[in-house]
């Protein structure tokens, strides 16, 4: 089963990209930048939350909110990254829950198999899952804390692999007008924060 797969309830047509881009900006140009905007944005928010399929996600996304246009729905442009964002935390619910529903299937399968694993191996699975499960909740409440711009600032970081990773910092330092020792010590103090912000949410 593919679990990213099974939350596409709704294909993006033509007429509601229009509407969409047209909700943006009156401007056609514009619209289509700010949607390559936003669609990026997306991603980073998958890929740094663990996601394996983030470019897939961040377009439910985006057919999500297409949709909703369509249907008559009014976004704001003062609130439009608050709004993708609200729709995306729900994407990457549903596919947590969606990729937990499968993993218990499969250990159910594997239970009544020859290849059956024994209770405590079940459980430190379990145990793993709660764990991780718990980790990205406090991960993505001590994300929402932080100014909008250092959260995507550490968010931009991140992202990609290591090749991806370098020309990333690189345009950072360009954009920020700062050397790369400058813009690491920076990134050092944000993680700090989140380190003592998911120490903190993990303790309670």
């Amino acid at each position: 089963m593919d679990t990213s797969r099974s939350l596409k309830e709704w294909e993006l047509n033509q007429e509601a990209f229009n509407g969409l881009l047209n909700s943006l900006s009156t401007d056609h140009e514009q619209a289509a930048e700010i949607y390559e905007e936003i669609r990026r944005k997306l991603i980073t928010f998958f890929e740094f939350r663990g996601c394996p399929s983030p470019q897939e996600q961040a377009d439910i996304t985006i057919n999500r909110v297409a949709r909703r246009i369509m249907e008559g729905e009014r976004i704001y442009a003062a609130d439009i990254g608050g709004y993708f964002y609200g729709v995306a935390r729900n994407v990457l619910r549903e596919y947590w829950k969606a990729a937990e529903r499968e993993a218990t299937r499969l250990d159910r399968l594997q239970q009544i198999g020859p290849l059956a694993e024994a209770p405590d191996e079940l459980n430190a699975r379990e145990i793993e899952r709660l764990r991780r499960e718990r980790c990205l909740e406090c991960l993505e409440k001590c994300l929402q804390s932080l100014p909008e711009e250092t959260r995507q600032l550490i968010m931009l970081y991140y992202q990609g692999e290591k090749g991806a990773q370098v020309r990333i910092r690189q345009s950072l330092t360009e954009q920020l007008r700062i050397s790369p020792t400058a813009l690491r010590q920076r990134i050092s103090r944000i993680r700090a924060k989140l380190d003592g912000c998911l120490n903190r949410c993990l303790s309670r």
